[in-house]
């Protein structure tokens, strides 16, 4: 899984909008950290990461939304806290493999995988294994873990905003 400081992001976009596109043509979600530092966080190094990126406490952190290895879900970009899914999200309110998206020419659909604490779309529980579409700046909520999911020009017009706020 890779994840990414806005900051680091931010610079880069600035800097080639043109490059961040080529480089980054994939959907992201994005995830603030709670205020709370006793409140548990998703995010933690692995024994297969070597280093974490720089992030500033606090900071939302975006993850990509990308295909890591081959695994036995080919047919979407699997969620869940165990470690052969796409994107690890690491709560206990999370389940192993809790839910995944699917591409369909460009527009993507979050699917439950059947998760023990549910998947929420806008605040409203998915139906397992039915997929539902997923429009850029939706709200997804992973059982207790809020995120956000953006496509590719959502989340760079979502940067570029968040760098003149």
């Amino acid at each position: 899984m890779k994840s990414y400081s806005l900051t680091s992001l931010v610079r880069r976009l600035i800097v080639d909008p043109d490059g961040f596109a080529k480089a980054f043509p994939h959907p992201w979600l994005v995830w603030s950290p709670p205020e709370d530092p006793n409140e548990d966080k998703i995010l933690s190094t692995s024994a297969s990461e070597q280093s974490q990126p720089d992030f500033v406490s606090g900071e939302p952190v975006a993850l990509a939304v990308v295909k890591t290895e081959p695994n036995a879900f080919p047919f979407g970009i699997t969620i869940g806290h165990a470690e052969n899914n796409d994107v690890v999200v690491r709560h206990p309110g999370v389940s192993r493999f809790h839910a995944y998206l699917q591409n369909n020419q460009g527009r993507f659909f979050l699917v439950d995988a059947d998760s023990k604490y549910g998947t929420f779309l806008g605040g409203n529980r998915l139906t397992p294994s039915k997929p539902t579409p997923l429009p850029s700046s939706a709200e997804v909520q992973l059982g207790a873990v809020t995120l956000r999911f953006f496509d590719q020009p959502g989340f760079a017009a979502w940067l570029d905003a968040q760098s003149r706020s």
